[in-house]
């Protein structure tokens, strides 16, 4: 593991302050209870750590459903330049602002819409995003379209097992309406298309029977 001297955890207060109708995410990512909100920023330092240790050119990334800009201040630290695509960039750009982000670019658009003029991604990220989607046939097809053949993909997916289930209850954390897919039927998915594990690691770390959430980097297999 990498020391994350790039990673950047945005204060509980700035995210509040940023939170404009997201409902979920800024709850998550400032919540009174340090371990929710630890186990939400780990999953992001995890990301980071699969970037150093597997991308292969860091010139530029797409932020795919990265609309609550958590993740933006480490990727401009990381990379050249930043899209963020989403259907409704809530904090983003109040993240943007607050930190003087100049290589991020914002796009709200329906992501099964995004499109960069036909130029691709040495990186795409999508962290717990693709769960979102009913079918998953979409969104893996525009990735796999604005991805490089030589790109990465990264992935966060919640396992949505016993454990995870039981963690909500304890901390009063409501289910989101649309997560439509567990972290392994996703990968499954991925894996059927194409896309070949370069290394996965698991939130929290040093107990995998307990996993909460895939991190993984793929690379297409063209």
């Amino acid at each position: 593991m990498v020391i994350e001297n790039m990673f950047v955890i945005i204060p509980p207060k700035i995210i509040k302050e940023a939170a404009s109708q997201n409902k979920f995410i800024p709850t998550l990512y400032s919540h009174k209870f340090f371990l929710v909100r630890g186990f939400f920023w780990l999953r992001l330092r995890l990301i980071y750590s699969l970037i150093i240790e597997t991308s292969v050119n860091r010139t530029n990334c797409l932020d795919f459903g990265g609309g609550g800009g958590a993740l933006l201040p480490t990727l401009s630290r990381v990379f050249k330049n930043v899209d963020c695509s989403d259907k409704f960039c809530y904090e983003a750009p109040n993240i943007v602002q607050y930190y003087k982000l100049k290589n991020i670019n914002l796009y709200e658009v329906d992501l099964l819409n995004f499109s960069n003029k036909g130029e691709q991604y040495d990186n795409i990220i999508a962290a717990d995003v693709l769960e979102h989607f009913i079918s998953l046939r979409e969104p893996i097809d525009k990735i796999k379209e604005l991805l490089k053949k030589d790109g990465v993909l990264f992935t966060s997916l919640p396992t949505e097992n016993t454990f995870y289930v039981f963690l909500r209850k304890i901390f009063n954390i409501i289910k989101p309406d649309d997560h439509y897919h567990t972290a392994k039927e996703v990968e499954n998915f991925l894996e059927k298309e194409g896309f070949i594990k370069i290394k996965s690691i698991y939130v929290p770390l040093y107990f995998p029977i307990l996993k909460l959430f895939h991190i993984t980097s793929w690379k297409k297999n063209d």
